[in-house]
């Protein structure tokens, strides 16, 4: 039976071997890549774990902060409709 080496040219044998270096390369950089991801969702759901709470605590303040700050001009509005109302009957009177 014939050896596998004495069946291959030299060129056979370099260009499988360029085949396994190139196979090779591709491999580490696809593996790499995926180790990149991993890494990537391992820090963004860490950083979920401690942002998200605080970001919604601050949303929300943010929201009573709104909610005062509506009811203050909901009065002024208020107090300004009054106002004019008031002149209105004035102006009406005074004709």
């Amino acid at each position: 039976m014939c050896s596998l080496n004495s069946l291959m040219s030299s060129e056979w044998k370099s260009h499988l071997s360029q085949c396994f270096r190139v196979a090779g390369r591709l491999l580490a950089t696809l593996s790499g890549f995926f180790l990149l991801l991993v890494d990537t969702a391992t820090l963004l759901a860490t950083d979920a774990i401690i942002i998200l709470p605080i970001w919604r605590e601050r949303e929300r303040e943010r929201k009573i902060e709104n909610c005062g700050f509506l009811n203050i001009l909901q009065r002024l509005n208020s107090i300004v409709q009054m106002k004019l109302e008031e002149e209105e009957e004035e102006k009406e009177e005074e004709e």
